[in-house]
């Protein structure tokens, strides 16, 4: 059954990759270690719950659930033992609580109340409680006559009452998916900031394991092609804080992102318009704002050595701060593009290089 344009997908709506997100599954090391801690944590929380404050389980009779703002907290209704909880650090069960399926319930019951609790990874137990609590929102769905989607209902089966997966779907398979959803997410990223350049020097392959640039980076970028080059740098900004620098080249300005004439600029990441529920994926930032009703200020100096002078006489029209860490950035971390793909895209589109860039890497 199609659904509804306009709204959210609930959890039942999603496939099972698409419920799961793009978070890694990494080997518990850290979790382990962390366990006993947090168990302690969430046992503690349990017993400051009265009774009078724990509620029925929405589905399931033997549990109930409570806690205080920022947790939820899954009880024994029998024995009023308190079976696991969202504390302070991740999701546990507790000891002994093995076969009820308490980190499943747990993420189910959270989603079910819309509690927001993200995830940017999974422990190999959180990525199976979460596998499982995707099935119980397909039952349950179905129990309520809640419409399921034929994409979604593909995956599984019916056995004896419940539902399984027809295909396993292991950490491995879900790593793999989740690496080529983390690409296609960093490359449409990538599509909405160059949208309207000339040139594009920055593919999502090159941005394996680092965030989209922001203004720094941006900046280590310009200094490593500044270096081979006596054009003007141009440093747009919107007061003393939001800047990003570039090279002006004729009637284009070149970035670490590509090459754009001055209508087609994109404000840089830092300023941001909120962010997505993928943020955590792809470095933390949303589009940049496209031609403000305001343009920002820019500022032209000849060459970098005439850039960098500036900034430390507080000509620039930056902050103190702002201006220190941008000069950091052209002066000690330039070293991070050496030898970088979006470098030698540049050089080659300034006729610095003699290679040519391949559009097909970066289009």
């Amino acid at each position: 059954m199609p659904i509804e344009e306009g709204r959210d997908l609930r959890p039942w709506e999603k496939s099972l990759s698409g419920y799961l997100g793009a978070a890694p599954v990494s080997d518990g090391g850290l979790h382990a270690s962390m366990l006993a801690r947090a168990r302690v944590d969430v046992r503690d929380r349990g017993d400051a719950v009265p009774a009078e404050d724990r509620h029925p389980h929405p589905v399931r009779d033997d549990l109930a659930y409570g806690g205080p703002r920022g947790s939820l907290l899954l009880f024994d209704r029998a024995t009023g033992a308190c079976l696991g909880g969202n504390g302070t650090w991740f999701p546990v069960a507790m000891e002994g609580t093995g076969g009820r399926n308490i980190g499943a319930e747990l993420r189910w019951l959270q989603e079910w109340l819309g509690v927001q609790r993200g995830t940017t990874h999974f422990t190999i137990s959180g990525f199976r409680a979460a596998r499982s609590a995707h099935r119980l929102h397909v039952e349950r769905a179905l129990q309520r006559g809640d419409a399921v989607p034929d994409e979604v209902m593909d995956q599984y089966d019916w056995h004896d009452g419940r539902l399984r997966l027809r295909t396993p779907y292991e950490p491995e398979d879900h790593m793999a998916w989740a690496a080529a959803e983390r690409l296609r997410i960093t490359q449409a990223r990538l599509d909405q900031v160059t949208a309207g350049y000339e040139e594009r020097f920055l593919a999502a392959a090159d941005l394996i394991g680092e965030p989209i640039p922001r203004a720094h980076r941006n900046a280590a970028f310009v200094a490593a092609l500044a270096g081979e080059t006596s054009l003007p740098l141009v440093l747009v900004r919107r007061g003393p804080v939001f800047a990003w620098l570039h090279i002006e080249s004729g009637d284009l300005l070149v970035n670490v992102f590509g090459a754009c004439r001055r209508d087609s600029l994109l404000v840089q990441p830092d300023e941001a318009m909120g962010e997505s529920p993928s943020a955590s994926a792809t470095g933390g930032f949303v589009p940049i704002l496209r031609n403000p009703e305001e343009p920002p200020e820019s500022s032209r100096f000849a060459n970098l050595e005439e850039f960098l002078e500036a900034a430390s006489d507080g000509r620039t029209g930056l902050s103190t701060f702002e201006a220190h860490n941008l000069v950091h950035a052209l002066t000690v971390d330039v070293g991070h593009y050496h030898d970088h793909p979006a470098l030698h895209r540049a050089r080659a589109a300034l006729g610095l290089d003699a290679a040519e860039p391949d559009p097909e890497s970066f289009s």
